[in-house]
């Protein structure tokens, strides 16, 4: 991090400034799907049972990491609020805590490692699937705490608008995930080929490489010690720990039950559909729905830190303009994204697997993803505006509503009662998306959000 971009002045262009953070932030963050990605990619190439584990498991893995991860994210919040009060040593506090609070909430995930035999039998599926999903689930689980530093660091960076040092970090993380990848699912280089183990192992060996990087930035770095005042030695300040947890704590809470709420949809659909290509389509079609839509929360982190900043320099109306402005952005690009998944479904699934059942089956599920992309932008990027604002609480009752009572219900209609085929489950997730949107947008609007303060 070599300049201090937490003091220089704002490009005059707003969309300047957007990007500023919307693009490296988006790219840093695109990290953390490719990761999963790619070994859900390689392992399609190397047995489809390891990919279907892969596959089931990859919602039980987000939802069970949220609660920390969501809860790291919201130092974005403090950090900009922060830095646009001028006040650099009350944000260097939080980081300090920040990161207490990181690795007490990891503790409880290494124990449940062990559990993950049980968590995957929870989805009913093949044995020969279960088995692959509880091997990768294990192995996973153990890098929680690596997980919730780097996101914390650099949840803390992109609050003071340097969104440029954390996908530095990540992607060199995702070249060195690639290779063990290579090396360890197929057995190169001597080794004996993993499958699904060797992709597990090989992500939290990024993910360790990134942590280290991370407290290596903070302990070298001289901006950070000397502008936020930041070490790892001195006193805890509970009054920032309880802080971070109220703001922190309802965005953990948003990612651990939306995501429980997409983890029931794959439950839902492998009890109801537990054939082999079903499971992988399914798995497939989630992953390019995550992979297209990351592009918007790098236009969700910066609305964020730019509501945030601007709210906490006593600037609500700018603050208002570069929130609406973000979500103008998301929705073209998002718009422009669905009609690309429309016209390339076929080669996009091609990537992850060549069994023609599977490609088929993806391809009818990709349609109901590309006609929820510009919802999903406007959704987002709302919710970014209100995190930045302080505004967390509204944001996940309203999703835990959607989710629990709207998408859920209806995928079950659509798929048990009616009868639909496993493709008009993905329905569900297009209402899911368009109701969120509508009342994040009105919420937005209004000015409650406003008189918030973290």
């Amino acid at each position: 991090m070599r300049d201090r971009s937490w003091r220089t002045a704002a490009p005059q262009s707003p969309a300047r400034e957007v990007f500023r953070i919307a693009l490296p932030a988006a790219l840093g963050l695109l990290s953390y799907a490719v990761m999963h990605a790619v070994d859900y990619a390689l392992l399609g190439h190397y047995h489809t049972v390891d990919q279907a584990g892969v596959g089931i498991t990859a919602m039980a893995v987000w939802a069970l990491m949220c609660p920390v991860l969501g809860t790291m994210s919201a130092l974005a919040t403090f950090s900009a609020q922060y830095t646009g009060a001028g006040r650099y040593f009350r944000a260097g506090r939080h980081l300090r805590s920040a990161l207490l609070v990181a690795m007490i909430l990891s503790i409880p995930y290494l124990f449940l490692s062990l559990a993950a035999p049980a968590i995957v039998d929870l989805f009913r599926t093949d044995p020969a699937v279960a088995s692959a999903g509880s091997a990768y689930l294990r192995i996973r689980l153990l890098g929680v705490p690596l997980v919730a530093m780097s996101m914390g660091v650099a949840a803390f960076l992109r609050g003071t608008g340097d969104a440029v040092t954390p996908f530095k970090i990540s992607l060199a993380a995702n070249v060195l995930n690639l290779v063990l990848d290579w090396v360890l699912i197929f057995g190169r280089l001597g080794l004996p080929a993993l499958g699904v183990r060797g992709a597990a192992l090989a992500t939290v060996a990024a993910q360790a490489f990134e942590a280290a990087c991370c407290l290596y930035l903070l302990l070298s770095n001289g901006g950070l010690r000397r502008d936020f005042r930041f070490g790892l030695r001195g006193r805890i300040h509970w009054v920032e720990v309880r802080r971070l947890v109220r703001v922190g704590g309802p965005v953990g809470a948003y990612w651990a039950v939306e995501a429980g709420a997409w983890a029931v949809f794959m439950v839902l659909l492998g009890r109801r559909f537990p054939d082999q290509a079903v499971v992988a389509a399914n798995g497939a079609a989630f992953q390019v729905w995550h992979l297209s839509f990351l592009p918007v929360v790098g236009l969700l982190i910066a609305a964020q830190a730019l509501v945030g900043r601007y709210v906490g320099a006593r600037d609500p109306a700018t603050a208002r303009r570069r929130g609406f402005l973000c979500m103008r952005m998301g929705v073209v690009f998002m718009t422009v994204m669905g009609v690309l998944i429309l016209a390339f479904r076929d080669p996009i699934l091609g990537l992850f697997t060549r069994d023609p059942a599977v490609i088929e089956l993806g391809g009818a599920m990709l349609l109901w993803v590309a006609l929820a992309q510009p919802f999903d932008a406007m959704g987002m990027t709302a919710i970014g505006a209100l995190r930045g604002a302080g505004d967390t609480v509204f944001a996940f009752w309203a999703m835990a509503v959607v989710a629990w009572l709207v998408f859920l219900p209806a995928t079950w209609l659509i798929t048990c009662v009616w009868n639909g085929a496993a493709p008009a489950a993905w329905i569900g997730g297009l209402i899911y998306v368009v109701f969120l949107a509508l009342l994040t947008v009105a919420r937005l609007r209004g000015r409650a959000w406003e008189t918030k303060r973290v």
